[in-house]
């Protein structure tokens, strides 16, 4: 069995369509890309007692209740990234449920510059992948930190594997010390990380 970091996507080369605006001048340097499900919060249409936000969506016909679990100290960490780097969610979710709760979590829009949702997503053998050239960034100054290694498997040298939030604890979370080492491991020493 190989190591996530070995996970490498095996594809012809392709164009990719650029899904962001330019980068304005004014932007942080560091571009954190952050994937949203498992990585920032754990969702379920089951109830879950100890929700922190709850939401209505319709996808496909039907109505569901979306019960949400934040990661510990997310509001922070969203507060404490905001003005330090240019911040992107970037999720394989569908855009319905997504943007309702990206709404929730960042009703403002103060924290989070943009978003990009599963139909920026590549779908090989049924697996979501994100290939960060559809950023129009400079990857070597770009870090994406998310849960799933199948996610990230075109630029494993820009990644920091978080704990999936359903299974981590308490103090096993995305937090302001971790990304930002983990980040400036993976820009400027081309390393790998895995961010608990």
């Amino acid at each position: 069995m190989c190591a996530w970091w070995d996970m490498r996507v095996q594809v012809a080369p392709r164009v990719p369509r650029i899904c962001l605006p330019g980068k304005r001048v004014t932007s942080p340097d560091i571009n954190l890309i952050l994937d949203l499900d498992e990585t920032l919060v754990h969702c379920s249409v089951d109830p879950i007692h100890d929700a922190d936000v709850q939401f209505p969506v319709a996808f496909n016909g039907t109505n569901y209740q979306v019960y949400v679990r934040k990661r510990p100290y997310l509001d922070k960490f969203l507060q404490w990234i905001a003005g330090r780097f240019e911040v992107t969610i970037f999720t394989a979710s569908q855009q319905v449920y997504a943007e309702r709760l990206l709404n929730l979590l960042d009703p403002e829009g103060k924290y989070i510059n943009h978003r990009l949702y599963r139909d920026s997503c590549l779908n090989v053998d049924g697996n979501y992948l994100k290939d960060l050239n559809v950023l129009g960034r400079d990857l070597t100054k770009t870090v994406l930190v998310d849960n799933s290694p199948h996610a990230f498997g075109y630029q494993v040298w820009c990644a920091a594997r978080a704990r999936a939030r359903a299974h981590a604890s308490k103090h096993a979370n995305v937090h302001t010390p971790c990304v930002s080492a983990r980040m400036y491991a993976c820009v400027r020493a081309d390393t790998h990380g895995v961010c608990t």
